[in-house]
């Protein structure tokens, strides 16, 4: 789903959950003669409902900017090693590492930063592997192998806060938590929008469901003719979530 649909689709819930208000000022207009059998059509459990309504769609508010939030720092946090490494790399040179074991770091620096160890030939009739694996749970392990590369250097040491072996460590779990994280309120944005939706488009009990009704039984009391019945069906609604 493109970025554009996605931002449609959240505005249109909000314009839904408007003219369900909009429906029950209606309804709380005409007075006595709005006086249905059925409970749910009531003016006064319409109220509630719409109550419900707005907080589910407010929670949804509420977890997508929790999710950016996280998933925000997330991205800064693992921005932050490819500097680092290329510090670490240098430290390493300063240490006398190996040239099999800066190739080895090497290795695992191009995969944390999407590159290759040489460049595709666009005339090659072969299929290229992806070497990107920059998924964050990639480069989670990437940087895991880049640190078990670091820790194999016999005498390492670095008096720069920051380059420790315990500092990488705990970045490491940093690391793993942000991942954590982002998960859990992905996680929780996703129940938010299944409450919505089932709130807003379920059969029968959902919000439009229920303003579909309302329209049906102001034309049964008022007629089709009337003002009263054609302002109340030049309400629109729009059914977003096509399957619930």
């Amino acid at each position: 789903m493109s970025k554009k649909k996605r931002v449609y689709q959240e505005t249109g819930h909000a314009v839904n959950l408007d003219n369900f208000g909009l429906q029950i000022s209606f309804v709380r207009n005409y007075g006595a003669p709005y006086n249905p059998a059925a409970i749910r059509l009531t003016l006064n459990a319409l109220e509630n409902f719409f109550e419900d309504a707005k907080a589910a769609l407010e929670m949804v508010t509420a977890k997508v900017g929790a999710f950016k939030n996280v998933a925000g720092e997330r991205q800064l946090a693992f921005l932050a090693l490819e500097p680092l490494t290329t510090r670490l790399m240098g430290l390493m040179q300063a240490l006398g590492a190996s040239t099999a074991m800066l190739e080895d770091a090497r290795f695992y620096k191009r995969k944390l930063e999407g590159r290759r160890a040489k460049a595709i030939d666009p005339n090659s009739s072969q299929k290229a592997i992806s070497a990107c694996q920059r998924s964050y749970g990639n480069r989670y392990f990437h940087f895991q192998g880049f640190l078990g590369v670091l820790k194999s250097l016999e005498g390492y040491a670095s008096n720069e806060a920051d380059l420790t072996i315990e500092a990488l460590e705990t970045r490491l779990e940093e690391l793993l938590a942000y991942n954590a994280a982002v998960d859990t309120a992905n996680a929780e944005l996703k129940l938010a929008r299944v409450n919505r939706n089932k709130v807003f488009y379920a059969p029968v009990t959902g919000m439009l469901s229920l303003a579909a009704d309302v329209k049906a039984y102001t034309k049964a009391v008022f007629g089709f003719s009337s003002g009263f019945y054609q302002a109340m069906h030049g309400i629109r609604f729009t059914r977003i979530v096509r399957k619930l």
